[in-house]
C-alpha cells in the first residue's frame, strides 16, 4: 500500500482568511435568500392583483351578458305580441268601427245642458247660503256690521 504524504501545516493567516471568506459567503447567501423572498412576495401580490382584476372583469362580463339576454327576451316577447295583435286583427277581418257622429253630438249637447243646469242650481244654492249667513251675522253681531 502506498504511503500517504503528510499534509503541509496550515498557516494561521490562511485559516483566518478562509473563516472570513466563509462568513462573507454566509452573509451573501442570507442576503440572496431575503432578496428572493421579497421578489416572490412582490410577484405573489402582482399575481393576486391581476387575478382580482380578472375576476371583476369576468363578473362585469357575466352581468352584461345577463342584461343583454333579458333585453332580447323582452324585445322578442314584445315583437311576438305585436305580431299576434296585428295578425289577429287581420285574421278576424275586423272592420274599423264607424262612429255615430250625430249621436255623439246629441249626447254631448244633452250632457252639457245638464251640467249647465246643475251649475246654475249650485250658484243659486251658494247665493241662498250667503244671504243666510249674512242675515245671521246681522242678527248675532248687529254692532259690528254697522261699523265702517
Amino acid at each position: 500500500m502506498p504511503r500517504r504524504k503528510k499534509a503541509p501545516p496550515i498557516d494561521p493567516a490562511e485559516i483566518d482568511r478562509l473563516k472570513l471568506l466563509l462568513e462573507t459567503e454566509e452573509h451573501l447567501e442570507s442576503d440572496l435568500r431575503q432578496e428572493m423572498q421579497e421578489i416572490i412576495k412582490t410577484r405573489d401580490r402582482q399575481i393576486t392583483r391581476e387575478l382580482r382584476h380578472s375576476e371583476e372583469r369576468n363578473k362585469r362580463l357575466v352581468m352584461w351578458v345577463g342584461v343583454t339576454i333579458m333585453m332580447l327576451v323582452i324585445a322578442s316577447f314584445w315583437i311576438a305580441n305585436l305580431l299576434a295583435l296585428t295578425t289577429r286583427d287581420l285574421s278576424i277581418g275586423a272592420k274599423p268601427e264607424t262612429i255615430d257622429i250625430e249621436g255623439a253630438k246629441e249626447n254631448l249637447t244633452t250632457t252639457m245642458d245638464k251640467v249647465l243646469k246643475d251649475l246654475e242650481a249650485i250658484k243659486r244654492e251658494a247665493e241662498n247660503l250667503k244671504s243666510t249667513v249674512t242675515s245671521t251675522n246681522d242678527s248675532v253681531f248687529p254692532i259690528e256690521n254697522k261699523l265702517p
